[in-house]
């Protein structure tokens, strides 16, 4: 019985190498079983054989379930990866307006996904590694880069409200390595500009990171995000003056909230969200609490610097008012 209930115990350990050590220790039935097989060791101590052999079996049964919650925790990890990457690429893939190009590519790839997320959903993660696998089977023939067939050689770190951006984010993306793995190349490449070169966790919006050339690929300029146009140096909307605004006021809108993201969103001010740290920069004595750009109040005036030399001048004022 010890013999058996010992080779259960090896092949949870086996099973664990896939998941996290943490993820195995809340596994309650792992728990059980090692508090049984201390308990059927203490009674073969005591020389209580019969106990012993009793408890020992128990260990066992709960060593059997806690090896089949292992092995769905490693297949919920695997499955949980290949969705990320299939999401990643159909992504990638609406950059370069696949629909259109490459419809037959995009049908098969979003009918996939979705089939990949419901088992998922589901926790059927078997197929939903294959239907994740079938996505970027059905997308691997696309080009490698959505601007100009290029590679971008710089990435500006973004403020994600779902996934914040991270050296393994980063390079997961396919305009970068499409491989999280890689992560350390680029954090040895721009381990300079953090604020604490021994901690590649602490990375803030705003960073701009060199993107290494890993195998020869050429690399060249910033990426861009979808909806931001390359090398916009200026807005394409100026004031009623013809200049642009050199102030904001902080309005209360209906549908999406200022934001030091989506003011400078405005093609008056930037154009380009990524550029929000310009505007916080220069306006943290406004806030009440400098250190947090996220509290911000209707009523508050804004500096809009310069930020390519552009002439700015007065108050922005929304078309329907009337202001100088």
């Amino acid at each position: 019985m010890k013999r058996f209930f010992i080779a259960a115990l090896a092949l949870i350990a086996l099973a664990a190498a896939s998941v996290s050590a943490q993820n195995l220790l809340d596994n309650d039935a792992y728990k059980k079983a090692l508090q049984l097989r201390d308990q059927a060791q203490a009674a073969i101590a005591a020389g209580n054989y019969s106990q012993a052999t009793q408890l020992s079996g128990q260990a066992e049964d709960y060593a059997k379930q806690a090896l089949q919650i292992a092995q769905q925790l490693a297949l919920a990890y695997r499955a949980t990866n290949w969705l990320g990457l299939a999401k990643d690429r159909v992504a990638f893939a609406s950059t370069l307006n696949a629909a259109t190009r490459f419809p037959n590519a995009w049908t098969t790839a979003q009918a996939q996904l979705s089939t990949a997320q419901s088992d998922y959903d589901s926790k059927d993660y078997p197929n939903s590694i294959t239907a994740s696998q079938a996505v970027l089977a059905a997308l691997q023939s696309l080009p490698a880069s959505s601007q100009n067939g290029i590679l971008p050689a710089e990435y500006t770190v973004r403020l994600l409200p779902e996934d914040r951006d991270s050296f393994w984010n980063i390079a997961k993306y396919p305009f970068v390595y499409g491989d999280p793995l890689k992560w350390p190349e680029l954090y040895q490449a721009n381990k300079q500009v953090l604020q604490d070169p021994n901690n590649p966790n602490l990375i803030q919006p705003g960073m701009v990171f060199t993107i290494p050339s890993i195998n020869g690929e050429p690399r060249s300029g910033m990426w861009q995000p979808t909806g931001v146009a390359a090398n916009d140096a200026s807005p394409q909307i100026q004031l009623q003056s013809g200049t642009l605004p050199a102030q904001y006021t902080v309005r209360l809108l209906s549908e999406d909230r200022d934001s030091f993201w989506n003011i400078a969103k405005y093609p008056f001010v930037y154009g380009d969200p990524l550029k929000w740290p310009v505007l916080y920069r220069a306006n943290k004595q406004v806030l009440q609490d400098p250190n947090n750009p996220n509290l911000i109040q209707p009523g508050m005036v804004f500096t809009i610097p310069s930020v390519n030399g552009e002439t700015r001048s007065g108050m922005w004022q929304p078309p329907e008012s009337s202001g100088k």
